[in-house]
């Protein structure tokens, strides 16, 4: 080799020497982003790495239908390498697979406008969006599902055991005798001492059944009886004279609307549904009838359908009733509500069956309900799923 061969050899190798570290650093600085699967913590994801060329964005995309979905968070990248990058998402919105894209910030530097000028950056033609799993927070999200799932079906098995108690029906009834106890009685209609809370069940679903009828009958008789009765007793029933002096008025024991007149002498008065007062000779008794109310507000009173009426506090047309004759339909109605009691007592035990509180106690003359051997068997099914 000569001198000038070698030389030319020697400069070739020193250029390609120069010329290898700018190609390392030009495939260093190459757009790239490196994930870790994750929990979100905060409502934060962490990105391990980004190398961006020139100021950028990484943003956080959700999954949708497999893909690259809408973004949930960004946060800005300097030109170069970027560790541990935090981006604060909304965790509402996330994914169990989330994708990590560097965007470049080609618009106005530090402002994201996307979509817009801010574009996903790529690297021969395929964007920079690797994709991480969350971890954690969709696990508890299953956990609450199943947990969710399992209530629900628990309850609609709940549900169905109802219903099946509230169907079955009695195939026979059977009076208690003073020897008795449940697991004989068992043993007696299915030759199984432990299909005795069979009886149990479908006794007390009658029982139950007779008590809420029982309770509507009450509330319809008890809503009917206040609307008839509903009554305004007063102390003072008053004339109020043209000249404002009040007269003293009253009805008496017969339902007579009966006023003082300036002799003193108590005379009868007719009312008619104008409100004006008649003497029984005929005459205008001058003047409006008024009670004085416990608050000492005078209320005018009229009359309607035969009936002294006045407006209550509540704004409804009350019958106004004094003296005798309130007393006479307190009375009356104290009796009405002991029928009415009486009466949903009645409709309460109208099928005549116990409640069994406790199978260990039950009382000769107790009347029990004995379902079929098939519904004692769906009985007892029922009872063992409403108990897991």
């Amino acid at each position: 080799m000569n001198e000038v061969t070698r030389k030319l050899l020697i400069l070739s190798m020193l250029m390609l020497l120069a010329a290898l570290p700018a190609t390392v650093l030009a495939q260093e600085m190459l757009p790239a982003v490196t994930v870790e699967n994750q929990e979100i913590v905060d409502n934060k994801v962490t990105i391990a790495k980004v190398v961006s060329d020139g100021p950028g964005w990484l943003v956080i995309h959700i999954q949708e239908n497999g893909a690259v979905g809408p973004v949930i968070g960004q946060s800005p990248v300097v030109d170069g390498e970027n560790a541990n990058v935090v981006v604060e998402i909304d965790p509402a919105q996330a994914t169990e697979t989330l994708y990590a894209m560097l965007h470049m910030d080609a618009g106005v530097v530090g402002t994201y406008e996307f979509p817009g000028a801010d574009g996903p950056a790529s690297v021969n033609g395929e964007m920079v969006s690797p994709a991480f799993q969350v971890i954690g927070a969709m696990m508890e999200g299953d956990e609450t599902m199943m947990a969710e799932g399992d209530e629900a079906m628990a309850d609609k098995e709940a549900m169905a055991g109802e219903a099946m108690m509230a169907s079955v029906s009695c195939q026979q009834d059977y009076v208690v005798q003073s020897d008795d106890w449940l697991s004989k009685i068992a043993e007696k209609f299915y030759t199984d001492v432990l299909a005795f809370p069979a009886i149990v069940q479908a006794t007390n679903s009658h029982y139950e059944a007779a008590m809420m009828e029982g309770d509507k009958a009450m509330m319809a008789e008890g809503d009917e009886a206040m609307a008839d009765e509903a009554m305004m007793a007063v102390e003072k029933l008053m004339v109020e004279a043209a000249d404002g002096q009040m007269m003293e008025a009253m009805m008496d024991a017969d339902g007579k609307l009966m006023v003082k007149g300036a002799d003193g002498q108590m005379m009868e008065v007719k009312m008619d549904e104008a409100g004006q007062m008649m003497a029984a000779d005929g005459s205008m008794v001058e003047g409006k009838l008024v009670l004085e109310g416990a608050d000492g507000q005078m209320m005018d009173v009229m009359v309607a359908e035969g009936k002294l009426m006045a407006k209550g506090a509540d704004g409804q047309m009350m019958e106004v009733a004094t003296g005798d004759k309130a007393m006479a339909d307190e009375a009356m109605m104290a009796e009405e509500d002991k029928a009415m009691m009486a009466e949903g007592d009645k409709a309460m035990m109208a099928e005549g069956y116990a409640l069994i509180e406790n199978p260990d106690v039950i009382e000769p003359g107790w009347v029990l309900c004995i379902p079929s051997a098939e519904d004692a068997q769906k009985l007892l099914s029922a009872e063992t799923a409403m108990a897991k």
